[in-house]
């Protein structure tokens, strides 16, 4: 993957010189921030909703992968360089309108592109955008499996997890010790780069079975295994932009792992951790809605008759009112929760933890204005995979000081 940074030192220069104007009404920088971050909301509510119209046009999965990984390139140039225009002053009180500014007019411009793309008919591939290599027919197919033996870096067994996953590899051996991961790196293509490989390997033998994953931006990776070894989570991480990852589902097909297709999430930005259940037959998923916006959310998924089914949704997306008021008045209909009802500032719904096979640990916090407020949710699950709620935990003003 392959993006271009372009700097913007005019545009930041005249930024500069509007905010040393005298207005001929005043403001406070206070309200100056505000105005200009309601422009970027606007902004970017529009980039949202040209990105998914381009998205569901786009004739194969191939197609819309590649516009995923390009847009999340993208946007890692967009901050980065809202950043460096809210740095020309130093941390003063107008930073926020350099960077929201900054960041309207780039994101500006890339609606124009996508609208662009879409009369076209053809995929984003223009400046800020990732590129594909000159030759991808050449590279490997991910998770073709392989008849090939890794050179072990000791005697005849692949040793523990220690020496076998560079720093870029958090990736531990299945709990049962027969499968573990090697990280390596490609010959250099025509561009110089060289692309980073992830693949599953026999802990015994070292022979190499299938491709996992590989990219060509910096990337890290970690991997969570289910209990029962037949399942894992890769996590996905751009170097630089923590913000900037994606997971994926992997469990056992035969002799290899086959990719989930995960429903229900076709608004998904990013996906951040699976969460399983100890008997490896739910999990929890937690992801972001928006790239910009802290709205981050759960969804159910349980193993029905050897296929992977999604779950009743903790909440309505739709609803004017924050995820932890939409629980909290399931729960107890007389607690509203006044205070982070209808946020769109800070809106987070987390799962935490199993206790057992069928009791999950959920998290809700909200945040506005007026203030916040954080509550931690019981889930019980039946054999179906219906759930209810039967405790609710209010945090005090104190546990959420102490949590930050």
């Amino acid at each position: 993957m392959r993006f271009l940074i372009v700097l913007r030192g005019g545009a930041i220069a005249a930024i500069l010189a509007s905010l040393l104007i005298p207005q001929l009404h005043a403001q406070t920088q206070a309200a100056m921030n505000a105005q200009a971050r309601a422009e970027f909301e606007q902004a970017d509510a529009e980039l949202n909703k040209t990105y998914q119209a381009v998205l569901k046009k786009l004739p194969d999965a191939e197609s819309k992968q590649k516009l995923k990984e390009a847009q999340r390139a993208w946007i890692a140039s967009r901050d980065g360089e809202a950043t460096r225009a809210a740095g020309e002053v130093r941390g003063g009180s107008m930073a926020p309108t350099l960077r929201y500014e900054t960041m309207t007019e780039i994101t500006r411009e890339r609606v124009n592109q996508l609208k662009n793309s879409r009369r076209d008919d053809t995929t984003p591939d223009q400046e800020g955008m990732a590129t594909p290599s000159p030759d991808p027919q050449k590279r490997p197919a991910t998770n073709a499996a392989t008849e090939t033996t890794a050179k072990p870096p000791s005697s005849d067994a692949l040793p523990d997890q220690k020496d076998n996953a560079n720093d870029r590899c958090d990736c531990p051996p299945s709990p049962d010790g027969k499968f573990a991961f090697l990280a390596s790196e490609s010959e250099k293509d025509a561009f110089e780069d060289r692309l980073q490989i992830i693949e599953l390997i026999d802990k015994k033998s070292g022979k190499k079975l299938q491709r996992i994953d590989e990219a060509d931006m910096r990337v890290s990776w970690n991997v969570h295994w289910t209990p029962d070894s037949n399942g894992f989570a890769l996590k996905t991480q751009l170097v630089g932009h923590p913000s900037h990852q994606e997971v994926d589902v992997y469990f056992r097909s035969g002799e290899t792992f086959q990719k989930l297709q995960l429903p229900n999430l076709d608004d998904a930005y990013t996906k951040k951790e699976v969460v399983w259940a100890p008997d490896s037959k739910r999990f929890a998923l937690n992801y972001r809605i928006s790239w910009w916006r802290g709205y981050e959310t759960v969804g159910f998924y349980q193993l029905r008759d050897d296929k992977w089914v999604a779950l009743r949704s903790p909440v309505d997306e739709a609803s004017k009112h924050s995820q932890l008021a939409q629980l909290a008045t399931k729960y107890s209909p007389k607690n509203t929760y006044r205070n982070g009802d209808s946020s769109r500032v800070s809106n987070y719904l987390e799962a935490r933890s199993w206790t057992d096979a069928n009791t999950l640990l959920l998290y809700a916090y909200s945040e506005e204005e007026n203030g916040e407020a954080a509550a931690l949710f019981t889930l019980k699950f039946d054999e179906a995979g219906n759930w209810k709620i039967v405790k609710m935990h209010r945090l005090s003003k104190k546990e959420l000081e102490e949590k930050r």
